[in-house]
């Protein structure tokens, strides 16, 4: 683009603003001797010296306008709106100097009325065509075997946040060894994944993810894809209850993963939830049965639930006084029906007196 167009006005006639882009500013710092009628009387000043003192101050102006042209080609705009120019007086250690300051809108602007304009009107800014040129290389050199992952490559992946490395970062991700690294690093170079997904569209994140953990065989692998899908709010229900579905390792997973939360509800979620709370109780039902017992000091029977390993236990105990797990078979610690089921009810109730 050859011509940029700089107008003091917020909008401009004849022309439809297709794009803003962003405000841009520029300033100067100009000594006071570049005001050399500064010192004339005013007798002078306005008698003649004036004209230098206006024409000095155009330079300024223009000066001014030009950077931000220039600002204004570098960022892809071909024009400025609304610009103003500011001076104010800078003193200080025995030194006097002015501040000129300008400012405006870049935006992109085509002439009314044109559509092929309109419709075809795009530019990119050198920053962008060299993120791109690097985007590519960096998509082509992850394909070759071998391909190693610089912690230069994952801040830049993450910082363009490109869903064209979701494959290559959730494979990365869950083979993750902090044995490799000292703990600090650690922690930053997995809180860098953590960020890519958190920021990635749903729906591709959602798929990546389960597709991942649905496939993953390893206990350590399987932790880290699920903490990673609970620190980000990626639960999804269809995904829970293919878990629901499978042997008993994708139940506990999905028992686990229930703990977290979807990044938004809409109403079908609370059947969804209602169906899920049903399946979970028949995919892991309660393992202990109810019988009776005499009392120790007494002929009197009272009810006790008996555990699987054949241990009778008081109804108000919560874990087996000789296995120490609960009725559903967890320990202490673990992630348990017993806690699961009434979270689940409590989201129900809050979301059917939300939505």
């Amino acid at each position: 683009m050859k011509k940029i167009l700089v107008t003091t006005t917020e909008t401009l006639q004849g022309y439809d603003i297709v794009s803003y882009i962003k405000p841009i500013f520029s300033n100067l710092v100009v000594g006071a001797n570049f005001f050399k009628d500064f010192g004339a009387s005013f007798s002078d000043f306005f008698g003649g010296r004036s004209t230098l003192y206006e024409r000095n101050l155009h330079l300024l102006n223009e000066q001014a306008m030009q950077t931000l042209i220039v600002k204004a080609k570098e960022i892809g705009a071909n024009c400025v709106l609304g610009m103003k120019v500011d001076v104010d007086e800078i003193s200080g250690k025995n030194m006097q100097m002015f501040m000129v300051t300008a400012w405006g809108t870049a935006v992109i602007a085509v002439k009314s009325g044109d559509t092929r304009l309109q419709e075809n009107f795009k530019e990119v800014d050198k920053e962008s065509i060299k993120e791109k040129a690097r985007l590519l290389v960096l998509i082509n050199e992850s394909a070759k075997e071998g391909f190693k992952l610089t912690l230069k490559d994952l801040e830049f992946i993450v910082e363009t946040k490109s869903p064209e490395f979701r494959h290559l970062l959730i494979n990365k991700y869950k083979r993750l060894d902090p044995a490799n690294f000292d703990d600090a690093q650690y922690k930053s170079i997995v809180a860098l994944y953590q960020d890519y997904f958190a920021t990635l569209d749903a729906n591709l994140a959602v798929p990546i993810v389960y597709d991942a953990l649905l496939k993953e065989t390893d206990k350590k692998a399987i932790d880290k894809i699920t903490e990673l899908i609970k620190a980000n709010d990626l639960l999804d229900y269809a995904y829970i209850n293919l878990l629901l579905a499978g042997d008993r390792d994708r139940r506990l997973i999905a028992l686990n993963l229930l703990t977290g939360d979807k990044k938004t509800y809409v109403t079908n979620d609370i059947n969804e939830l209602k169906n899920i709370k049903e399946q979970l109780a028949s995919a892991l039902p309660i393992q202990t049965t109810r019988g009776t017992k005499k009392g120790f000091l007494s002929s009197n029977e009272k009810e006790v639930w008996i555990c699987s390993c054949n241990t009778s236990n008081p109804l108000d105990q919560q874990y087996c006084s000789n296995c120490n797990k609960d009725e559903y078979g967890f320990k202490p610690g673990e992630v348990s029906v017993t806690a699961v089921l009434p979270m689940l009810e409590n989201k129900i109730q809050a979301l059917s007196s939300l939505l």
